[in-house]
């Protein structure tokens, strides 16, 4: 017996331990399978597969402030799809093939390091077997991964208590994120970011004490200090490329020190087995009974807390099996409630949770005894216990808030509110004030002593003198896109929040309005960030980058490459035009926007109108020109008539109308075809009166002969 069960630890360890971090799905080839995601709180999802010790990045989505999904990256949307349902997000794989059988995982980035949800792992049963769910096939499933994971990842032999160096092949990037994959769960160690200068920072660090960020020939590096059996594991290396996640080939360190080391592998000659196929071992007999033993020690119970909004859905997991009676039960500081209890299949949910609670006879055989509450009530907070008769399967925390939104633009101060119920006398060492985002520790002040999480030293306060008046309020300057989140305070224990429960802060973009001359230069603000990319959308509303910059180096468009510098974390675009104007997007290496810059560039089209006008001109003179020589022309041809009409006769007058020329003028006589040049004038023939007539006559006798 003691024999067996050495023979055995070394290749079951990691799988009984893979068994408590994954979830298997048995799934069938050609169908279409749905994973769901417990991170979907965040605004941002990777969905990666671990398949033969590597991961592969497949698809990232984020989270609209509408509330509708945004697949920002696909690996293959013909096979892959993101969806939204009940305010979480999933993956949906479509027409599942052997090579879909892996270990799939969803992760989000925040405080600088990425945070893994539990695995998911597909199998299928070959033809031979039956598809009945057996006992221990979850445990045969996981023993197939090992085996083709050797051929994925490089071996190291490490001696307990020594130091190890591990190298990073995607050293080009700026940001570098080291992960360990360790009992079937991946967990970030460290995040370093390559300065400008060309210094390595550590911009976070799990275990400082353990860990060690450096840089040798312009390569990074993670050192693990005095490695230990905990420390043996596989790891990798991984960075954010266009929207999604790149991963290094892995290292698996293992000591022959240890032959039950966590790799869990037997370093002699293998067995192969189809890889996503549960194995055809015989686990009847002593090795029944061996495995038997060891997982006796695994069906206890364990606590992770759960933090949902009021009026939300809660999903309080628990992935153990049960053969008789189950009863979920809530248990606060005043009283103990019975939820939902199952009897033969048949589950009664207690008065105060009636038609809000759900649990399936399907999913108790399968092992998933996870607890579904909707709608979350204010009064649900507190533990759920999970009974199995008499036996304590599983222990949830609940805990249950009102949020209160906040806005501030990128590099705004901003105060995060929060208040309670606190002693006016208390001193100082006795105050105990917690901040969390997201579950990871913001501010900390305890005996006296302040500590700060990864990114918030110097830039996050609480006033003490503002504690004893109830005041737990979160003052932050210099607010960063990565700050987004959730927040909450508590005081005096973990368990007594204040009011409000918790504050969603939504970091905008800077807005900014530019309006420049022709001709003049644009300084677009980077904000301090080491990695970003700015991109123009013109008139045409078509989005197209301008550049890519990493410190004070740039990659730019070949529009753009001879007219941009940068300076002092400030991009400036040379000399420019009426094309340039329109709006700069300023994003970080995550995508999210940090900054718009809507751009107009003043005097262009009055230079267009000049140009217009300039080459109007020339027909303008001309027709000018004419115009005034028809005038000029006209006026002398008038001219001309009438100094005609008054040559020879500067003193005539008419002194008797209608009567025929030759008698109007004394000086002359004769026909009027005697004098050709003279003009004539028309008269009108007037009828005369014979008095009148008389008086003629009378005056003509009278003149001089």
């Amino acid at each position: 017996m003691v024999f067996c069960l050495i023979a055995l630890t070394a290749l079951l360890v990691s799988p009984l331990k893979h068994l408590e971090a994954v979830e298997l799905k048995e799934v069938k080839l050609g169908d279409t399978v749905a994973l769901m995601c417990n991170l979907s709180f965040y605004s941002e999802i990777h969905w990666l597969r671990m398949s033969e010790g590597q991961p592969m990045a497949l698809m990232a989505t984020r989270l609209k402030h509408t509330g509708e999904l945004s697949v920002v990256w696909n690996y293959n949307e013909t096979h892959f799809e993101g969806f939204i349902e009940k305010q979480t997000t999933g993956l949906r794989i479509l027409h599942v093939s052997t090579s879909d059988l892996a270990t799939y995982y969803c992760a989000t980035s925040y405080q600088n390091h990425l945070n893994f949800d539990k695995g998911v792992q597909l199998y299928i049963f070959s033809e031979n077997q039956q598809s009945k769910y057996k006992p221990f096939d979850r445990v045969q499933a996981l023993l197939v991964s090992p085996l083709k994971h050797l051929e994925a990842v490089e071996l190291k032999e490490v001696k307990l208590g020594d130091t190890v160096a591990l190298m990073c092949n995607l050293s080009f990037y700026s940001e570098i994120h080291w992960l360990r994959m360790s009992e079937g769960q991946p967990m970030a160690l460290m995040a370093t970011r390559l300065k400008h200068t060309g210094e390595l920072s550590v911009v976070w660090n799990y275990n400082e004490t353990h860990f060690e960020g450096f840089i040798e020939k312009q390569t990074t590096g993670l050192r693990i200090l005095h490695v230990s059996t905990s420390d043996l594991a596989t790891y990798y290396c991984a960075t954010s490329y266009q929207n999604h996640l790149n991963f290094d080939k892995g290292v698996q360190l293992y000591s022959k020190q240890n032959p039950s080391d966590h790799t869990g592998l037997d370093w002699s000659e293998p067995a192969m087995i189809p890889f996503g196929h549960a194995p055809t071992w015989n686990l009847s007999g002593v090795h029944g009974y061996c495995i038997l033993f060891l997982l006796a020690p695994c069906l206890g119970g364990m606590s992770v807390p759960v933090a949902v909004k009021v009026r939300d859905t809660a999903i309080i997991p628990c992935y153990k099996t049960c053969d008789g009676d189950i009863l979920w039960a809530l248990r606060t500081k005043n009283e103990k409630v019975d939820v939902l209890r199952c009897v033969q299949g048949k589950c009664t949910e207690e008065f105060s949770f009636k038609n809000r609670v759900h649990l399936s006879h399907e999913k108790i055989k399968s092992g998933k005894l996870s607890l579904i509450i909707s709608p979350v009530l204010y009064n649900d907070e507190g533990w759920y216990e999970a009974m199995c008769g008499l036996n304590l399967l599983c222990k949830f925390h609940l805990e249950v808030f009102v949020p209160t939104t906040v806005n501030v633009s990128v590099r705004g101060n901003v105060t995060l509110p929060c208040y309670a119920r606190t002693e006016k006398q208390i001193s100082d060492d006795a105050v105990n004030i917690l901040w969390k985002k997201d579950d990871q520790t913001v501010l900390q002040i305890q005996k006296g002593i302040t500590t700060y999480g990864s990114g918030f030293k110097c830039r996050a306060s609480v006033s003490l003198h503002h504690y004893k008046d109830g005041d737990l309020s979160l003052n932050m300057l210099g607010v960063i896109t990565s700050d987004k989140g959730l927040y909450r305070c508590y005081h005096n224990t973990d368990e007594e929040h204040g009011y409000p429960g918790a504050v969603t802060l939504n970091v905008t973009a800077h807005q900014k309005l530019c309006v420049k001359e022709f001709g003049d230069n644009l300084t677009l603000d980077l904000f301090g960030s080491d990695s970003v990319t700015v991109t123009f959308t013109g008139s045409d509303a078509k989005e197209i980058q301008v550049c890519s910059v990493t410190g004070n180096n740039t990659t730019c468009s070949l529009d753009y490459n001879n007219r941009v510098s940068v300076m002092n974390y400030s991009l400036v675009l040379r000399g420019l035009t009426s094309s340039d104007g329109g709006t700069f997007t300023v994003k970080d290496n995550m995508g999210e926007v940090i900054s718009i810059n809507t751009v107009t560039v003043k005097g262009v089209a009055w230079n267009h109108r000049c140009g217009l006008a300039l080459l109007a001109l020339p027909g303008l003179v001309l027709f000018i020109g004419l115009f005034v020589w028809c005038k000029y022309y006209r006026n002398r041809s008038y001219n001309t008539r009438e100094s005609a009409v008054v040559i020879g006769s500067p003193q005539r007058e008419s002194a008797y109308i209608g009567l025929p020329q030759q008698e109007t003028n004394p000086h002359i006589s004769g026909d009027l075809e005697d004098y050709p040049d003279l003009p004539v004038e028309e008269t009108m023939p007037v009828i005369l009166t014979t008095e009148k007539q008389d008086n003629i006559d009378e005056e003509q006798s009278m003149l001089p002969h």
